[in-house]
């Protein structure tokens, strides 16, 4: 039962206890005890009141910061980019949308980057024993192997290594290479570790960095139709590359690509 209703049942048999006494005769003195003891009462009431509510509501100055009640923030990922880094355990010191400031560990899953270029952390916490999204702005302090490191550069760092990064990278400087390999590679439908593997060879990187995506023979065309402006020299290595990808393909996806390749 509530502080504030057990008061409320004081006051009716106090009152009424004393209301029996100034019925028998005894009355002025009494009067002035029972308004005493309702003012008591309303004070009492309205202090068991202030004590129901959540700690992080009072306006107690004293109230220490570990005893305010904590809520993670809420962040939507919208179409933020996605980049896989390493699990790595890291403390952090997160300060969230109400000001309120707690050290955790963490074991990072994703960075992401919104489209207004902030970064986010996705990570398990392990404080909360779940999955949390962190904003990167936020976090006052990261520590790493118990050195402090710079948030921002940090895990700026993670992004530019993480595949999809590097897959981004290859976008923005070798997209026609990258689009005819990819539809020769994916022309029968799959994408095996054999192919990946050709494709890492090809652009010196990590097979992993390339997704599963389909692209249409269409774009495929336009892409060829660049790629037949190059000279043989510069041609020969993307020309080695498709003839290896087809060696991988069935007879009649071969057929269909060499077609395309003239």
């Amino acid at each position: 039962m509530k502080k504030n209703t057990l008061y409320f049942i004081l006051g009716f048999l106090v009152l009424g206890v004393i209301g029996a006494i100034i019925e028998s005769g005894n009355g002025f003195v009494l009067i002035i005890l029972a308004a005493l003891v309702v003012v008591f009462i309303v004070i009492k009431i309205s202090k068991a009141g202030k004590d129901d509510l959540p700690i992080s509501t009072r306006d107690d100055a004293h109230v220490s910061s570990s005893m305010i009640t904590d809520k993670d923030d809420f962040i939507d990922w919208g179409d933020a980019n996605r980049y896989r880094v390493p699990a790595e355990d890291l403390l952090i010191t997160y300060r969230n949308q109400a000001g309120h400031a707690t050290k955790r560990k963490i074991t990072l899953q994703t960075v992401l980057r919104s489209e207004s270029g902030d970064l986010l952390v996705h990570a398990y916490c392990h404080l909360r024993d779940a999955n949390r999204t962190f904003n990167a702005s936020r976090i006052e302090k990261m520590m790493k192997d118990d050195q402090e490191v710079d948030v921002e550069s940090y895990l700026g760092a993670l992004v530019e290594q993480s595949p999809e990064r590097i897959y981004e990278r290859l976008i923005e400087t070798r997209e026609e290479e990258l689009l005819a390999l990819m539809y020769i590679a994916k022309i029968d439908g799959r994408f095996t570790k054999a192919e990946r593997e050709i494709m890492g060879t090809y652009f010196s990187v990590d097979p992993d960095t390339f997704p599963s995506f389909d692209m249409t023979a269409a774009t495929y065309k336009k892409v060829m139709k660049v790629l037949n402006t190059w000279d043989e020299e510069k041609k020969a290595p993307l020309k080695a590359a498709m003839i290896s990808l087809l060696g991988k393909k069935p007879d009649d996806m071969k057929k269909a690509a060499v077609g395309m390749l003239k």
